[in-house]
């Protein structure tokens, strides 16, 4: 269905909350704005504590009946989810653009994905299984089941909306109920995929609310009776959201934080490709850099840099910015304004530690650009392993290259940071392959390649990155807690 950016002023954006469409219990409500023109779109609920607290009160509520459906209902129901993401993913696409910043060929990927999330999981839920363990005696029996915690909360940022409200899919899978808050600066996506789960979901099965972290997302974290917490966002906000939660229970967490991925080019790789890895593994036509598993730093090898540098200069000044909503644009603007003057500061750092500025650093000429958070892709080389760029997660179109002369100088540059999200290594020698992945401090590495998911595999954090596992079926199993039965014989 087509929409005008003009009709979002307009439109009754609303929370779901125990099945209904709802505003915030105190009226209150927050703007959301266009990154690409610097004006506002829409209001959305700021949903306060007490809307939290009837949100969980409803899952908590729904929680038994929706475990009790069983494997088969679910799976049904997040199927039908899918065929309807998949029915309004032009809508939910735009809304991503406009709100968000990202290209919108690159949101209609996104939605895709969201569908295919659903059906995924859908298809793995009889795999979800417990063991049977050695009886004691023989007429004793001892098993473990998979149960789900009650409660999750879904905490997501604003890098992939749409995509990252599919978060829900895997707690609700296994039969959890969920209260979901995507992010303050790109909420629109979230809010609409609310009122398709009103058509899906039992009441109080899934709570979609619009708010800030400060109010929202401290209240969800701080929540006793949300036993689970699922973050996807920085390692500064993960440790906020674990003290707020430790101090009213013991919670589980799993969490997708920051990155500082190293992708390390040897001198005997295909540099063609190489370069080309580098530009898409910047998730540059994605989300404008702004990404946790983008490679920010290319550590290449002495004999290569020269050569390496021209071709990826020459390749991000050829990324096409323009409006996100037009299908020919390769590069949007950054999520806000605020988060633009943010990513600048670290670029500053960078030119005054002593890093060169191969290209970048400034938003784009022409007038089109002047009222938006944009910002050209930016490269420097030059850079040291302990500055600040090639330290601290910038979370924006910045990449630095680092350069080294043996294999071991290489590795702990790599590793020596705080952040283990993911890690690249391009070389035609597979011993050298072998020795790298084995040595990366890395939830996953991958061998000439740029950073890809792919389904069903597992994705695991080291350090700063994150705790707990995403994806295929031990990320199903992660929002499940173990139960050991123990049968035993009176005869």
């Amino acid at each position: 269905m087509a929409i005008a950016e003009q009709e979002l002023a307009t439109r009754p954006w609303r929370m779901l909350i125990a099945g209904d469409l709802v505003e915030a219990e105190s009226g209150e409500r927050f703007q959301v704005s266009n990154p690409s023109s610097g004006e506002s779109l829409a209001s959305v609920p700021l949903a306060s504590r007490e809307d939290v607290n009837r949100a969980a009160a409803a899952a908590k509520a729904a929680a038994k009946a929706w475990w009790m459906a069983g494997p088969m209902a679910r799976a049904g129901a997040l199927r039908k989810l899918g065929v309807l993401l998949r029915e309004h993913s032009e809508e939910l696409a735009f809304l991503d653009s406009v709100n968000g910043g990202n290209p919108i060929r690159a949101m209609r990927v996104d939605l895709m994905a969201a569908a295919g999330r659903c059906d995924d999981v859908a298809s793995l839920l009889l795999e979800l299984k417990g063991q049977t363990i050695p009886a004691s005696t023989p007429n004793d029996l001892h098993y473990t089941v998979r149960e789900p915690f009650g409660v999750v909360g879904v905490i997501m940022p604003f890098n992939h909306p749409a995509l990252f409200t599919m978060q829900i899919i895997a707690p609700l899978g296994v039969g959890n109920t969920v209260v979901f808050k995507g992010s303050d600066q790109a909420p629109l996506s979230s809010l609409r995929i609310a009122e398709l789960c009103a058509e899906v979901f039992p009441p109080g099965v899934v709570n979609i609310l619009s708010g800030d972290g400060a109010t929202t997302g401290s209240a969800i974290a701080a929540h006793p009776d949300i036993r689970l917490i699922n973050f996807t966002g920085s390692a500064p906000t993960a440790r906020s959201i674990m003290e707020i939660g430790s101090r009213n229970a013991v919670k589980t967490y799993v969490m997708e934080l920051g990155g500082k991925n190293p992708l390390i080019v040897c001198p005997d790789a295909d540099l063609e490709r190489a370069v080309q890895a580098a530009v898409e593994g910047m998730n540059l036509t994605m989300c404008q850099g702004q990404s946790c598993v983008s490679t920010s730093r290319v550590l290449l090898h002495s004999s290569i840099e020269a050569e390496f540098i021209e071709q990826f200069k020459a390749k991000l000044e050829a990324l096409a910015p323009g409006n996100p909503v037009d299908t020919d644009t390769q590069i949007g603007p950054l999520v806000t304004h605020r988060h633009r003057e943010r990513v600048l500061g670290y670029i500053e750092k960078g030119k005054a530690q002593g890093a060169r500025l191969v290209t970048g650093g400034t938003p784009p000429a022409g007038t089109e650009f002047a009222n938006g958070a944009y910002l050209s892709p930016t490269l420097f080389d030059q850079v040291s392993p302990d500055m600040t760029i090639a330290q601290e997660e910038i979370f924006g179109p910045v990449v630095s290259s680092i350069t080294w002369e043996t294999e071991e100088q290489a590795m702990e540059i790599a590793n020596g940071v705080s952040y283990g999200l993911t890690a690249a290594i391009w070389t035609r020698d597979i011993d050298r392959a072998h020795w790298f992945s084995t040595g990366l401090d890395a939830g996953r590495v991958f061998v000439n390649s740029h950073v890809r998911f792919f389904p069903r595999t597992p994705i695991g954090f080291r350090k700063d990155s994150g705790v707990g596992v995403d994806g295929g079926l031990m990320g199903l199993e992660t929002f499940t807690q173990l139960k050991t039965v123990h049968l035993i014989s009176n005869g």
